[in-house]
């Protein structure tokens, strides 16, 4: 049997303790929903050694009355994702091993939660070997030492090819986002400890983590030279004396799943060198677009191959980047220049 289904209108009052135990088969359930638990006491052991289980929806459960979680979940050693957010935990006192042994979980929410009466939460995250983000609430109480795991060291972080988690700390996300946290790094002891008493604090955790592999702008033309111009009465374009050459490496591990990169110029002012006083706006150019500080140019748009991780290309001078003199703007004489500021970013 791989699949349950369950039909309209079937209400539980008290114990559901061990309803599902052992379906070691089912892959998924259908009809949670036509579940009634607003009259349950004890959920405990409700889906255990559901080995095979690769989805659950208990969005809708109805958990105010609950008081024993023991080992809900426990092992359900295939569910990858598990929303709880919506319980209501309010008179939870047993939350012992809830999610033991759910080695392919990767990200849990408590943050809703009201453990304040909780007394057992003993081994509650034990053996969650890729629970990579973890997200506590104000009202999350860990009186038992609830087995959240050391940070591996060097392990690709879950769903997230190209990140891989640094070890043994981990590292709370504060301000940033969860693979770029800012917030300082922590150990799980002190996770724990931080959730011990009424000194909890709503806070996301992660595993310190680092890129794996990168993309990463190797080459731009060094300088470009217009070389020396009289400067006639009309708008008039020059070109640099060379081919202007670019070079990008995409190291990352699944470049061909990641959205398509770009590569922008900025151009400042052209100044003159020795006034810096006089200067001359918006003179640079690419393929007829006029860019500056403000507003750049594409230069090259690119989608990541598989089979590809350097990108070479060059344009010829007049196909690139074009220094374009206007009629109203006729320079003095003199020697100029200008910053041509390069920045290589993800199009989305």
């Amino acid at each position: 049997m791989q699949t349950v289904v369950i039909k309209p209108k079937v209400k539980i009052k008290g114990s559901l303790r061990a309803l599902f135990f052992g379906l070691t088969e089912v892959k998924r359930y259908f009809g949670l929903e036509n579940l009634d638990t607003s009259q349950a006491t004890d959920m405990s052991d409700m889906f255990y050694d559901n080995a095979s289980l690769t989805q659950l929806d208990v969005s809708t459960f109805q958990t105010a009355n609950v008081e024993n979680f023991s080992e809900m979940f426990s092992p359900c050693s295939q569910l990858q994702t598990l929303n709880v957010s919506n319980f209501n935990t309010s008179k939870a006192t047993n939350m012992l091993k809830m999610f033991d042994i759910m080695p392919q979980l990767q990200t849990l929410d408590l943050s809703t939660w009201d453990m304040r009466q909780v007394q057992n939460t003993d081994k509650m995250l034990m053996n969650t070997n890729s629970l990579w983000q973890l997200t506590l609430g104000v009202q999350t109480r860990f009186p038992n030492n609830p087995g959240i795991g050391t940070v591996p060291i060097q392990q690709v972080i879950p769903s997230h090819p190209n990140f891989e988690s640094e070890g043994p700390l981990w590292q709370v996300v504060a301000q940033g986002l969860p693979l770029q946290p800012l917030g300082p790094y922590v150990t799980n002891d002190e996770i724990w400890s931080q959730y011990q008493n009424s000194n909890a604090f709503a806070q996301t955790y992660v595993w310190a983590s680092k890129p794996l592999g990168y993309l990463t702008l190797a080459a731009v033309p060094p300088q470009l030279d217009f070389g020396r111009q009289i400067i006639p009465t009309s708008e008039h374009s020059y070109y640099t004396a060379t081919n202007q050459c670019f070079e990008v490496w995409d190291t990352r591990v699944e470049r061909e799943k990641e959205p398509s990169w770009q590569l922008l110029a900025f151009a400042s002012p052209l100044v003159q060198t020795d006034n810096s006083q006089h200067q001359i706006l918006d003179t640079f150019r690419y393929q007829g677009q006029i860019f500056n500080q403000q507003q750049p140019v594409i230069l090259h748009q690119q989608q990541s191959q598989a089979a590809q991780s350097k990108y070479v290309w060059s344009y010829p001078p007049q196909a690139g980047i074009v220094l374009n003199i206007q009629p109203q703007t006729i320079p003095q004489s003199g020697s100029y220049q200008a910053t041509i500021t390069y920045e290589l970013q993800n199009s989305l």
